[in-house]
């Protein structure tokens, strides 16, 4: 902790007694919040003598040259002296990530950047070391523990974000680029519920395109919430690690969809270009360059490429009363849809591979809301106190759904 001042230092004289006063010199009175770094410091180092015990209060008042009384006037607790070791851990690794995150454009070399950091921040803090990796805490309060648990789960979110290979198109200065997207939700597939088919089916055409073997693009439609695009997340999550990536693609910057083909086209990932929540009006442009796409007239050599979208529309366009007077009948009453129909349906029938998603009943909906708050660590009492808030809240926003 080189930040911090050396704890061999002279105490203030408020922690020993007016008789020392008589036959030594006035010391010189701390700063504000120095004597509470002077303890944590203190803590750390006898933390780093080899096969350290349990540390006791009297120990740490005894290196200090103070009364434990002194301790507790910074500290309530010993408890709260190890929490102010581990926000000075968590303080320190979480600047410097984030300091990489910003400055490393790469994101492979931003997961190096920060495992050397960790191991860095270790060699040179070996007292800290043993908070963290638990060694020091086994006779502290369990909520230290508890603590150091999530710091880990923080970083381990952190790598994942940047291993797990999602960017968003974007064209700067006429150039297309691909942007690293820094905050991608860590669903899982086993995070969701009530969606079993559907999971089992994309699940399936994901798998078959990671291994390089035939598979579909892919339409996910149905009621708002339901877990279409968390599913697709939930894929992304799964294949990461054998190379799958994903593509975030605006309807606006459809029209680049030959640009991103080119991109990726030597490259040995798969990648999906993830389209949410698509729709089309009438006479957009991003609208052809889809189909066109999807025809595979754009990246017909490119085998690592698919497409997956999501839509709250079955055919992604609006369909108008309009569009069925061009229908036609014969003589036995038998209904032939107009062009303009056939037209409006032909860009989803494109897709390979339909998936169908449909508004929860109320107990998959409660089902859902009790998985998320046990996930949350709620307890069974509060979950099943929850439910009646679950309801108002689905009433006050029109359906039961999962996002």
């Amino acid at each position: 902790m080189s930040d911090l001042p050396d704890p061999a230092d002279p105490a203030p004289a408020a922690d020993h007694s007016p008789a020392e006063d008589a036959v030594a010199p006035a010391r010189k009175r701390p700063k504000p919040g120095e004597r509470r770094v002077q303890i944590l410091q203190a803590l750390a180092s006898m933390l780093e003598q080899p096969g350290a015990d349990r540390i006791t209060t009297a120990a740490l008042a005894g290196k200090l040259s103070v009364s434990e009384a002194a301790l507790y006037r910074h500290f309530a607790s010993k408890a709260q002296m190890f929490e102010g070791l581990i926000e000075f851990i968590e303080s320190s690794i979480f600047t410097l990530i984030n300091q990489i995150s910003e400055r490393e454009p790469d994101a492979q070399q931003q997961a190096r950047r920060i495992t050397h950091v960790l191991l860095q921040f270790g060699e040179k803090n070996p007292g800290m070391t043993r908070v963290m990796v638990g060694d020091a805490l086994v006779f502290e309060n369990e909520r230290l523990i508890a603590r150091m648990n999530q710091f880990f789960d923080r970083v381990e979110s952190q790598l994942r974000q940047c291993l797990r290979g999602v960017a968003r198109y974007r064209r700067r200065q006429g150039a297309a680029v691909l942007e690293p997207v820094k905050h991608v939700a860590g669903i899982r597939l086993s995070d969701l519920k009530e969606i079993d088919g559907q999971r089992d089916r994309l699940l399936r055409n994901t798998a078959q395109f990671v291994a390089g073997s035939p598979a579909n693009n892919v339409l996910l439609t149905g009621a708002r919430g339901t877990g279409k695009s968390s599913l697709i997340k939930a894929c992304l999550n799964e294949f990461a690690a054998q190379g799958l990536r994903l593509i975030e693609v605006d309807k606006a910057e459809l029209t680049d969809l030959p640009d991103i083909a080119d991109l990726v086209a030597e490259r040995p990932e798969r990648f999906i270009i993830f389209c949410d929540d698509l729709s089309f009006e009438e006479g957009e442009a991003g609208y052809k360059a889809l189909k066109s796409m999807l025809d595979g007239t754009v990246a017909a050599s490119s085998d690592n490429v698919l497409i997956y979208a999501t839509s709250n529309r079955r055919h992604l366009l609006p369909e108008k009363m309009k569009d069925n007077l061009g229908a036609s009948y014969t003589d036995e009453g038998e209904l032939h849809p107009g062009e303009a129909v056939e037209e409006k349906i032909s860009l989803s029938e494109r897709f390979g591979l339909w998936i169908s998603f449909y508004p929860f009943s109320q107990d998959e909906y409660l089902a859902i809301v009790a998985q998320w708050l046990q996930h949350l660590g709620m307890t069974e009492a509060d979950i099943q106190a929850a439910r009646p808030e679950a309801l108002i809240f689905a009433l006050e926003h029109g359906a039961t759904h999962r996002d």
